[in-house]
């Protein structure tokens, strides 16, 4: 084994650790429930909307409220076909701030989550 490879591999464990200790990538903090028992049906929409408010707001650069910068800043020719979808994200993200503010109305909620699941591919940084 060559002194590159053991230094790469030495580099992902300690990657590892720090993300296992003490950065959790993988852990979502669900700010608009109570750290009390919640029915896994509001756990599940709340995880899913908390995901997405999260790339709203802390991926910058990587959320855009105008599909033409996105085309203008990266060239992604793709992204004017994609406008629906950006437009769906600014509305469910809109949509959620208002709707997490009051709970039990959850008539639309399932539809929502529908819509969400419908544009996740999007959601990455």
């Amino acid at each position: 084994m060559s002194l590159k490879s053991m230094l790469l591999q030495l580099d992902e464990a300690w990657y590892w650790l720090k993300c296992r200790l003490w950065r959790r990538y993988n852990v979502i903090y669900i700010k608009s429930l109570p750290p009390t028992w919640t029915d896994r049906d509001m756990v599940m929409l709340h995880a899913a909307f908390q995901v997405l408010s999260d790339f709203v707001e802390k991926e910058e650069g990587h959320f855009y409220e105008d599909v033409y910068t996105l085309y203008e800043a990266s060239g992604v020719l793709d992204a004017l076909r994609r406008e629906d979808e950006w437009r769906t994200i600014r509305e469910l993200y809109h949509w959620w701030q208002k709707r997490k503010l009051t709970p039990g109305s959850n008539f639309e909620d399932t539809e929502q989550l529908h819509r969400l699941m419908n544009v996740r591919t999007l959601l990455w940084t």
